[in-house]
């Protein structure tokens, strides 16, 4: 995964004394930002239609879901 990224010139290693960190490049932070903003998009458009009571219902419902998947690992 980090070579296909790296790969991608998103992310680049660096050498440290103890280990080897992982960073975003500039076209990585550029990227994430892009996500990120697309993403709060798509949430909205979900969750726009939504009444707050029934937006806590769902967040309720997912992190059901959430704990069941973990328990399952």
């Amino acid at each position: 995964m980090i070579e296909l990224l790296e790969h991608k010139g998103l992310v680049e290693r660096q050498p440290d004394r103890r280990a080897r960190l992982v960073c975003l490049t500039k076209n990585g932070r550029a990227r994430h930002t892009q996500l990120r903003k697309r993403s709060e998009e798509v949430r909205e458009t979900l969750y726009g239609a939504l009444e707050p009571e029934e937006l806590v219902i769902v967040q309720m419902a997912l992190d059901r879901i959430a704990e069941s998947f973990e328990e399952s690992q």
